[in-house]
């Protein structure tokens, strides 16, 4: 079947539009200005905001015990507004790798939404080898465990002739604790000496649990698979309520982000209000085949 998302608020990075949103078998078909024309069925969206369908990382799902924690976990996604999930694997030792990974996607089997396995490592772990497996693996970034002055004993350039033709991201998470000042000057440093390395990556670790930036995304090569609306897309999106129905243009329109009123995942609606719908087994891995192909930069 044939229908119109209408009218639809739809934030695009920094910006609202407005537009209309042509579904056919749950996908994307293509996204006008309006279609006032078009005889088919119409879904009016416009007391809503519209998002694409979030991305978020998560390092949790692994350390779940059984199969309720993990339905109560992915519930806690969904509730977010979360339909494309960065799971993340712990490994200490690149024989750990290719078992660590089979495990979770046994475990992802019954998943309601999207999922794309990433690795967490102590950067000692991060040799050629490791990236080589990797790269067979198609797992599209790594993270990595370090202190500052791993940063500079670290043999970059041996990382970076592993990489190719597979340019996955490399991304920090420093421990321990460093102070916020501290943080700062290290994420400048670690983006210029793997600039200078030409080594991709994600200067800053996502926060879990909330939406991945777009430019991360790209970098990933998530986007345009998943985070994005896009003509042959999945229908993906996120309505939520405005918090105030008078406002004078699009950009200061005040939106209730903690909750999505309506999550929807490949057509189906998996929340409406506080009623989840969800489907174990419904979701896909996604396959990375080329990282990082819409190139991002982060200022």
């Amino acid at each position: 079947m044939t229908y119109v998302i209408n009218n639809a608020n739809v934030k695009k990075e920094s910006e609202m539009i407005t537009c209309s949103l042509s579904i056919k078998d749950n996908k994307i078909e293509y996204i006008k200005s309006h279609m006032n024309n078009v005889n088919f069925i119409k879904m009016d969206v416009s007391p809503y905001l519209l998002t694409p369908g979030h991305v978020m990382l998560d390092f949790k799902i692994e350390r779940l015990a059984n199969i309720q924690s993990f339905k109560e976990h992915m519930k806690q996604l969904v509730g977010k507004g979360c339909t494309t999930a960065l799971v993340g694997v712990s490994v200490k030792y690149e024989s750990e790798l290719k078992q660590k990974v089979m495990k979770i996607q046994q475990q992802m089997i019954n998943s309601p939404i999207d999922y794309c396995i990433c690795v967490k490592i102590p950067i000692r772990a991060l040799t050629p080898s490791f990236i080589r497996q990797c790269k067979r693996l198609k797992i599209p970034a790594i993270f990595v465990e370090l202190k500052e002055e791993e940063l500079y004993t670290t043999v970059w350039g041996w990382i970076r002739e592993a990489l190719y033709p597979y340019f996955l991201s490399v991304i920090p998470i420093w421990t321990p604790d460093y102070s916020k000042g501290k943080i700062k000057r290290l994420t400048a440093e670690w983006k210029a000496r793997l600039e200078e390395e030409k080594i991709p990556t994600v200067p800053s670790c996502p926060t879990e649990g909330e939406p991945l930036a777009l430019n991360v995304l790209r970098k990933i090569g998530i986007s345009p698979i998943k985070g994005e609306l896009r003509i042959g897309g999945d229908v993906d999106y996120n309505l939520y309520q405005q918090k105030s129905r008078e406002f004078a243009n699009q950009e200061e329109v005040n939106y209730d982000m903690d909750r999505p009123v309506i999550t929807v995942h490949k057509g189906r609606n998996i929340k409406v209000g506080n009623e989840f719908y969800i489907n174990p087994g419904y979701g896909d891995q996604l396959c990375i085949k080329v990282p990082g192909f819409y190139s991002a930069t982060f200022e």
